[in-house]
Parts: C-alpha cells; sequence; structure tokens
C-alpha cells in the first residue's frame, strides 16, 4: 500500500458522545525559532498539509521563498490544496506544486528538486505519514542534506 496513505491500524474505538478526551499537542518542531532566512521547500504528505496551510497564511512578502510540495494520491483527495492555491496567488515568494501518486509516483527528491531546483541551502520542512518522513529524510541525507535542515513532524495518533 501507498505510505501517503497507509491501512489504518485502529484499536477499539471505546468514544462516545460525552466521554471525556485528553487533547494533546502539537509535538512537533517543524518550524524551530531561529530558523535562517534560506530558502524554504516544505513537503507535505496527505494530511500533513494541514501545518504548512496555516503557516503559509502567515507568510510576508519579506519572508524566505517557500516551494510547498504536496503529495497525495489525486487531486480530489487533496485537501486544501484550493486554499493554498490561492494563498500563493497573494504571496509572490510562495509556489505550490502537487505530486500525484495515481500519476506521478510517489515523491522522491528528484521529484521535489525537478520541481524546485536543487535543495543546496534550503530549509526542508517534511509533514506526513512517518513512512513518507523517514524515506525521504534518509534520501535528504544520502543526496548530502545537512541534518540541521532537515525538520520533520510525523503525521501519528498518540
Amino acid at each position: 500500500s501507498s505510505w501517503l496513505f497507509p491501512q489504518a491500524r485502529h484499536a477499539k474505538d471505546t468514544s462516545h458522545l460525552g466521554a471525556d478526551a485528553i487533547v494533546k499537542g502539537p509535538f512537533g518542531g517543524l518550524f524551530p525559532e531561529g530558523i535562517g532566512a534560506n530558502p524554504q521547500v516544505w513537503i507535505a504528505g496527505g494530511i500533513g498539509v494541514t501545518p504548512f496551510l496555516s503557516r503559509a497564511a502567515t507568510l510576508q512578502a519579506d519572508s524566505p521563498s517557500v516551494e510547498i510540495i504536496y503529495g497525495t494520491p489525486s487531486e480530489e483527495a487533496a485537501l486544501y490544496l484550493k486554499e493554498l492555491r490561492v494563498l500563493a496567488r497573494d504571496r509572490p515568494n510562495l509556489n505550490v506544486h502537487t505530486i500525484f501518486e495515481e500519476s506521478d509516483g510517489l515523491p522522491s527528491i528528484a521529484a521535489v528538486e525537478a520541481l524546485t531546483g536543487t535543495l543546496d541551502d534550503k530549509d526542508v520542512m517534511l509533514a506526513g505519514p512517518p513512512e513518507m518522513v523517514r524515506s525521504l529524510t534518509a534520501e535528504l541525507r544520502a543526496t548530502g542534506v545537512p541534518a540541521a535542515r532537515i525538520h520533520s513532524e510525523e503525521g501519528v495518533l498518540r
């Protein structure tokens, strides 16, 4: 199965209307304080797009340039793609690209660089399924991107 939408493994659902719940988060360091003025590449897999959507809305004219790569099975499955494209229209330093698994295959660093150019001197943010984050992180390291420029958040339930 695809690592963009792995088969779900659910524990027995014991929730019911009126049940108490503890909600925690966020857990990640996707956008660490003091991130430099380097151009950025944000790679989202599936629902991992949500932190990028909110961050994109805060971009100012003097923010570093941002290339968003959104990996999803198809355009129909691309949550918030329309909203990202609207944000990009008003922000010349924001570009949105898609990689649709059905037509383009799974995201890879080669596919990302084909859309954004070399990743030299860029900060890379990854958010999505753990398998995607691990795979792309390994590819980034293998191509020489320093660990200090790779920031990630895995989309997991805790």
